[in-house]
């Protein structure tokens, strides 16, 4: 199967990292646990397990994807890399939405849905920000000097900041900070590992003192457009913190537990399996995306954990499924996955 970096498609410079791979995995699945809740559970705004993914789980992403950005971007021809990246980034997105918005018709026409029949072309609003960002971050390149780079991104930010275009500048706006993380974050990998576990505990505390904090109110789509006002500040300050508590807490366990996993043979099919569905996330988010139609026709059966958990891991496999049965046509491939060559 092709390898595409998957959500974050700008690794091929680096070997594969199995423990990043893993990582990538459980970040897809707090993904689609999220997006189950919503339509398993009727409750869902106020299942803890909601909650605790919600406040972090596209940061913890965008994160992923800024650490894995190619530090010598400027040995890369400008016009390759930016259709590269519309390839594997907005063409899925602007295809992907127009089906989301094909298939809300259905529920609309039997007037189960009070939604607007329109083209929501936010639909996998993740992807057109990561575009936006990749794009920004090779123009950033064209400059030789690190203070420049500095400059640019922070204007970048002042610029989103205040920027009123619904809904895709509410996302530029929480997602660049995460992006950068990322990318800082790589440079801390040069520190010795237990000041870099210090830093994490450090930032995992935060969590615990800003997750009360958070509800659905706090949601990146319910984002404010007054950003100076003090109460949207506070707003936008427990988004960050939480996303930053909450990407310190998942690196702390992997960067704890990881090697220590690796040693039990009886939890090798367990590291293997998640490190592979790190591989696919691209594919797997796209699929699921669709699935969010299930939520105007089911309005939630059960407020049972373990039934959330596993529908989940189910819909994980399922949507691996329908990836390999749709990328077998060319051209479906291209459209829905960004991929251009055929499966090994």
């Amino acid at each position: 199967m092709q390898q595409t970096d998957n959500i974050n498609p700008t690794s091929s410079h680096a070997s594969r990292e199995e423990k990043w791979d893993f990582l990538r995995g459980i970040a897809i699945y707090f993904v689609i646990l999220g997006h189950t809740i919503q339509w398993v559970d009727a409750d869902w705004k106020h299942n803890p397990l909601f909650e605790g993914i919600y406040s972090f789980h596209m940061p913890l992403f965008m994160f992923i994807s800024g650490y894995f950005l190619r530090n010598n971007l400027q040995e890369i021809a400008f016009w390759k890399w930016q259709k590269q990246k519309t390839r594997q980034l907005l063409i899925p997105s602007l295809f992907n939405s127009l089906i989301y918005s094909a298939l809300l018709l259905i529920p609309i026409s039997w007037g189960i849905s009070t939604r607007l029949a329109q083209w929501d072309a936010q639909a996998l609003w993740y992807l057109n920000v990561l575009w936006l960002l990749l794009v920004f971050a090779r123009i950033v390149a064209c400059f030789p000097f690190r203070f420049l780079h500095i400059l640019l991104w922070m204007g970048a930010y002042a610029f989103v900041f205040f920027w009123h275009y619904y809904p895709l500048s509410m996302y530029a706006k929480f997602m660049l900070p995460f992006f950068l993380l990322g990318r800082l974050y790589r440079k801390l990998t040069q520190l010795p590992h237990p000041l870099r576990l210090f830093l994490l505990a450090a930032g995992s505390l935060l969590w615990w003192f800003v997750l009360p904090l958070w509800d659905f109110s706090h949601s990146i789509y319910m984002l404010p457009y007054a950003p100076s006002k003090l109460t949207n500040m506070l707003h936008y300050l427990i988004l960050y913190a939480n996303g930053f508590g909450g990407i310190c807490t998942t690196l702390l366990l992997i960067e704890g537990s990881y090697a220590r996993l690796e040693r039990f043979a009886s939890l090798q099919p367990f590291v293997k399996s998640t490190a592979w569905v790190g591989t696919i996330t691209l594919p797997i988010y796209v699929v699921q995306t669709h699935f969010f139609v299930i939520r105007e026709v089911v309005k939630g059966f059960s407020r049972n954990y373990l039934l959330q958990i596993v529908t989940a891991l189910s819909l994980v496999l399922f949507c691996w499924a329908v990836y390999r049965i749709l990328s077998k046509v060319p051209f479906l491939r291209l459209l829905l996955f960004g991929e251009k060559n055929s499966h090994s």
